[in-house]
């Protein structure tokens, strides 16, 4: 079967379809040279999840201090009292290859009620 390869959205468009509503994609990954669009891309995410709940749907952990294995856990945890659970990873390209790796299953088929947002603060992407 041959791997259905997504396309790259700018940030803005991104933006601009977060904004308008409807389901989050279940994984983003969001890099760039822009600090101020890629905090309002996260902000926008993060906002989704109702604020009585951030406690259990709302996931923030930072790359290279938390496994893979613990990032695809918190995914596959179901959303309570809400349409989605949000995983936001910062830092994303401090994760290494094993965390990757651990992740890949995941990223085959995610969870549609979670949503995992990757951020990167840098141009280019550290994955492929």
């Amino acid at each position: 079967m041959a791997r259905k390869k997504s396309a790259a959205l700018k940030g803005a468009d991104v933006l601009r379809g977060l904004k308008k509503g409807g389901a989050l994609n279940p994984v983003y990954y969001v890099h760039g040279d822009d600090p101020y669009l890629i905090r309002g891309i996260v902000e926008v995410i993060v906002d989704r999840v109702q604020p009585g709940f951030k406690d259990f749907n709302l996931h923030t952990v930072t790359g290279g201090e938390v496994p893979g294995e613990q990032i695809a856990g918190l995914a596959m945890q179901l959303p309570v009292m809400d349409e989605q659970t949000v995983v936001l990873v910062r830092e994303a390209g401090l994760l290494k290859k094993a965390d990757w790796d651990a992740l890949a299953h995941y990223l085959e088929d995610p969870a549609p009620t979670t949503c995992l947002t990757f951020v990167e603060q840098k141009r280019d992407p550290s994955i492929d």
